[in-house]
């Protein structure tokens, strides 16, 4: 009786363990189930992310002329006369334009021409050499001239330069070497590229000195034009040229800019 008793006790707790065992057996498979769907979803957020960018890409080689249509109108020649010349764009629909205070340098009035060939005069109404800026304004006689004709340039929008990464492509827009109404394409090269400063004006432009760096062709006459996004967005103003290599430029990110 005692070793029935045994056997008895001895099947059951054999029957337990197995109980259990098929309970860790489910809970790991029913883990490893949900650990499945996890690395699925994760997978395909990857992949969607890898086709919409491989899709932004594709967009933007065939809406290149859309782009440009987008933002030329915006673009403007800054002459200087026998100070030279450099270029500019609209930051707001009623004629102010922004460019480099090493193309205006110390002159008050100026012309512009637009993208449309429309010559206009425009005064310098902000200055500041330690940022290598200048903010001007058409004229009342230029607007008033632009505005019947519907050729004022209009506001381009800024981008947020925190997202800007190396490899972006870009298009800058200017006149470089005095050849007005010229843009080049290329791609943003490196994020934080350090210059020693430049004097202007008698002071030195140390504010500011990581640039974002680009191939896509920033020679001298571009200085104070865009260099825009597929987006059609400002990520910097068109600064510094590398006269060693023609290709290469140097603009300053957009967010500076806004915040000065």
């Amino acid at each position: 009786f005692g070793l029935r008793s045994a056997l008895k006790e001895a099947a059951k707790d054999t029957e337990a363990r197995i109980q259990k065992a098929k309970e860790e057996a489910d809970a790991k498979t029913k883990d490893l189930e949900v650990q499945w769907d996890v690395e699925q979803k994760k997978l395909l957020t990857s992949l969607k992310k890898k086709a919409d960018k491989t899709e932004i890409t594709k967009l933007s080689q065939e809406q290149t002329n859309a782009i440009i249509k987008k933002v030329e109108n915006s673009v403007v020649f800054v002459h200087v006369g026998m100070k030279g010349a450099g270029s500019g764009f609209a930051v707001n629909d009623e004629g102010r334009m922004l460019t480099n205070c090493l193309v205006v340098q110390e002159v008050h009035r100026l012309s512009v021409m637009t993208w449309q060939e429309d010559w206009v005069s425009a005064d310098v109404v902000a200055r500041d050499p330690v940022a290598d800026l200048a903010i001007l304004q058409i004229t009342d006689e230029g607007m008033e001239m632009l505005k019947k004709v519907d050729r004022l340039p209009k506001a381009l929008k800024f981008a947020n330069s925190d997202e800007v990464n190396v490899g972006d492509r870009i298009f800058t827009l200017g006149a470089p070497r005095m050849l007005t109404r010229t843009v080049n394409a290329g791609q943003v090269s490196n994020i934080d590229r350090y210059l020693e400063p430049l004097p202007i004006l008698n002071k030195v432009s140390g504010l500011y000195n990581l640039y974002f760096q680009v191939d896509a062709g920033v020679m001298p006459g571009n200085s104070g034009g865009p260099s825009v996004n597929i987006k059609g967005e400002v990520i910097g103003v068109n600064t510094r040229a590398n006269h060693e290599n023609a290709l290469e430029g140097f603009v300053v990110p957009s967010n500076f800019v806004k915040d000065r």
